[in-house]
C-alpha cells in the first residue's frame, strides 16, 4: 500500500548528487507534482518520483512507473500548447489500489492507435497493467487509471 504506519508517505526528490525527502500528510492522501507544459523532462522527473515512494511492491513500483512515465509523455509530446500550460501528475492511494491522473489543457483525443504512425502503443500498455483506465474532458483532459496496491 502507499503509505506507512508513521502516517506520511515519504519520497526522495531527487537532485544532482544529493537526495533530500518529502513527507506528505496521509491525511492529504495524495502526491501531486506539476510540470511546465513543455519539459521535456517531465516524464523523467516523474519516474524519478515514483522510484523514490516508499511502501510499494516491486511489482507496484514497476508498474506504477511504465504508467506514470507514459501518461506523462504523452500530455507533454500530444496537448496543445497553451499559455502557462501545465501537465498535472497525481498519485493517490484509493480503496485498496493506487489511482494515477496525468491532466493536459487539451481537449480530448481518440485513442484508438493510428496505424500509419510511429508508436501510438502507449495506452495500450496502461490499458494492459491498469485495473482500469479513463479519459475525463472538460476543462483540460485527464487520463486516469488504477492499479492494484499489493
Amino acid at each position: 500500500m502507499v503509505g506507512t504506519s508513521s502516517g506520511f508517505l515519504v519520497f526522495a526528490q531527487g537532485r544532482v548528487g544529493k537526495s533530500s525527502f518529502m513527507r506528505v500528510e496521509t491525511d492529504s492522501r495524495r502526491i501531486e507534482r506539476r510540470f511546465a507544459q513543455r519539459d521535456r523532462s517531465a516524464p523523467r522527473q516523474a519516474r524519478a518520483l515514483v522510484a523514490g515512494l516508499v511502501g510499494l511492491s516491486d511489482r507496484v513500483r514497476y508498474d506504477l512507473t511504465l504508467v506514470v512515465s507514459e501518461l506523462v509523455a504523452n500530455a507533454i509530446r500530444h496537448a496543445p500548447t497553451t499559455v502557462d500550460g501545465e501537465v498535472r501528475l497525481l498519485i493517490a492511494p484509493r480503496d485498496g489500489h493506487v489511482h494515477v491522473e496525468v491532466r493536459d489543457p487539451g481537449e480530448g483525443f481518440d485513442p484508438t492507435p493510428d496505424p500509419v504512425r510511429e508508436g501510438g502503443l502507449g495506452l495500450i500498455t496502461v490499458s494492459r497493467i491498469a485495473r482500469e483506465w479513463g479519459i475525463s474532458t472538460g476543462s483540460g483532459t485527464t487520463v486516469w487509471c488504477n492499479l492494484e496496491a499489493s
